[in-house]
């Protein structure tokens, strides 16, 4: 099996945890970026050169508490945020026939809520609105410093009314600041546009830049510090949302989360579909469950306190910030029942040591609906 022949596999997004290891390294904890039937895509924080041997251990929320166990080479390592943040391209070796079940139940299950790599677009759910995210951003940079830049690294095309696309490397970026080279020679206050390759992202990312500041050098390439526009409402969430991953390695993911508890407004399309979703009658009941977490990538225990076909109340150890997106597995009638949720609210009880979480669920598939209507039914 060649490089192409993995690369002829549908590959998904997915935030699967992971672990992988060198022999005779330690065990590192990480995330899928993507995952096929023959190969995957995942985090790192160091370089791995390709060819290296490499062992996976997966975890699927589907065979949970199950570890799939897989080997694999590298095909190729890219540096994402330099010296921070790889993306190591594994192809897997002959796989046994119960890891390739488990891939196969995986993405059987869940190619509805799996964004494919090769058809990715807006409708791709992130855990912040783009208004919530436009929001929230003024508040982080103001607790942190308004002069905040970061040094990053990914490639793009310098695109001018009388030029050819030129490739272009940038190198710092801040909210409407921008650094990059090239080897053209541009002047003062001239308006160019930029399409850059963001990280995460299949299509280039279109801003418009105005040259503020030029790093004279006798040689090539040329460094120009610019002012950016974003005239596209989507691409500007597309930067916004790289600035938060930006942040959130900057200050910590809970110094992260406390802003955004304290500065997310309720966009008006959510607060309508919650106001519909608690038209469903909601019923009291006492149910086990499992909360598959995609912000944290964790599987831990839940306990349902009220149903419906709208959503459901849990009881939960710790807190997970509103937006989130999670999925409850529950069984009724001896059936497992997976269903796509987002968290709308939580409340920390003292008195009680954990947390309500107000669930609504995405959508329901007609087997599922079925079943838990029919399990309200019961509870009359």
């Amino acid at each position: 099996m060649n490089q192409n022949d993995v690369r002829k596999s549908a590959r998904f997004v997915t935030k699967v945890i992971a672990w992988y290891f060198i022999p005779g390294k330690s065990k590192i904890l990480t995330q899928l970026v993507d995952l096929s039937e023959t190969g995957l895509c995942m985090n790192a924080e160091s370089f791995i050169p390709k060819g290296e041997k490499i062992n996976l251990e997966l975890q699927f929320p589907t065979s949970f508490p199950k570890i799939t166990k897989i080997t694999g080479e590298i095909i190729n390592s890219n540096e994402i945020l330099q010296g921070i943040l790889y993306h190591l391209h594994v192809k897997f070796n002959a796989l046994d026939p119960e890891s390739k079940s488990e891939i196969d139940k995986f993405i059987s299950l869940h190619q509805k809520e799996l964004a494919p790599i090769k058809s990715q677009t807006q409708e791709h759910k992130p855990n912040l609105s783009p208004d919530q995210l436009k929001h929230i951003l003024p508040a982080i940079i103001k607790l942190v410093s308004d002069q905040t830049i970061f040094q990053c690294h990914f490639t793009g095309n310098v695109i001018s009314t009388s030029l050819e696309s030129i490739h272009a490397d940038v190198t710092y970026l801040a909210q409407s600041v921008l650094v990059f080279s090239c080897e053209e020679r541009f002047f003062l206050n001239t308006d160019i546009v930029l399409d850059l390759n963001m990280p995460g992202s299949t299509k280039p990312c279109k801003l418009s830049v105005t040259i503020k500041k030029i790093e004279e050098k006798n040689e090539t390439p040329f460094e120009y510090e610019t002012v950016y526009t974003i005239p596209d409402s989507l691409e500007e969430y597309r930067v916004n949302e790289w600035l938060l991953t930006l942040f959130i390695r900057k200050l910590g993911r809970k110094t992260i989360d406390e802003i955004i508890t304290q500065n997310t407004p309720m966009s008006s399309s959510d607060d309508k579909s919650w106001s519909e979703h608690r038209k469903w009658t909601r019923s009291l009941c006492d149910l086990d469950s499992q909360l598959y977490d995609e912000i944290e990538f964790t599987v831990a225990q839940a306990h349902i306190k009220d149903i419906s076909l709208g959503g459901a109340k849990i009881i939960f150890n710790k807190e997970i910030m509103p937006s989130s997106h999670v999925l409850l597995k529950i069984k009724l009638f001896n059936e497992d029942i997976r269903i796509p949720s987002q968290v709308k609210w939580n409340a920390f009880l003292k008195e009680k040591q954990h947390y309500e979480i107000g669930l609504q669920f995405d959508k329901l598939e007609d087997r599922a609906q079925k079943t838990i209507g029919k399990y309200l039914q019961s509870l009359k």
